[in-house]
């Protein structure tokens, strides 16, 4: 999650509240980026991912939603015989899924689920790939569009 300084008067976050459509824009950019990296088996992960934008006295908050198991195919999972160097990891039980998608067979889809915990699910990398090269672009546009409220709001008091 990014968090950007935004720490004035209550008027400055009141106008950011509204602010610039290009804020708006860059961030529905980044997300469109995010979709069209992330996994399209049967397309609701992609179309589950959407921006949040939080804001409050101490500044805002932009965050990306997903489908739950949107982390897990970013970040991938370890199986019990293969490692990605994943935070998350299948244990002993075979996972609970229902692999319907794959096969109406249920022992089809026992072999698979129990093929996905040994080998793990590889990581897809389609958050962070496209969200850090474009942060630096977030802090920049937000810092010229609160220099340019302050600048307004100086020459309305001249």
């Amino acid at each position: 999650m990014f968090r950007g300084a935004i720490r004035n008067s209550k008027k400055i976050r009141n106008r950011m509240l509204s602010i610039s459509q290009s804020i708006q824009s860059y961030i529905n950019d980044m997300i469109e980026d995010i979709k069209s990296a992330a996994p399209n088996n049967t397309g609701q992960l992609r179309s589950s991912i959407k921006s949040t934008i939080k804001v409050d006295d101490n500044g805002y908050e932009v965050g990306v939603e997903m489908l739950n198991y949107g982390e897990f195919q970013d970040k991938g999972v370890n199986g019990t015989e293969r490692s990605f160097g994943s935070p998350y990891s299948f244990r002993s039980r075979i996972p609970s899924s229902s692999f319907s998608g794959y096969t109406s067979n249920i022992s089809g889809q026992f072999a698979i689920a129990a093929s996905v915990m040994k080998k793990g699910i590889r990581p897809k990398n389609f958050i962070e790939p496209n969200i850090d090269p474009k942060l630096d672009g977030l802090a920049n546009l937000t810092a010229e569009e609160i220099w340019n409220e302050l600048v307004k709001k100086q020459n309305n008091n001249i």
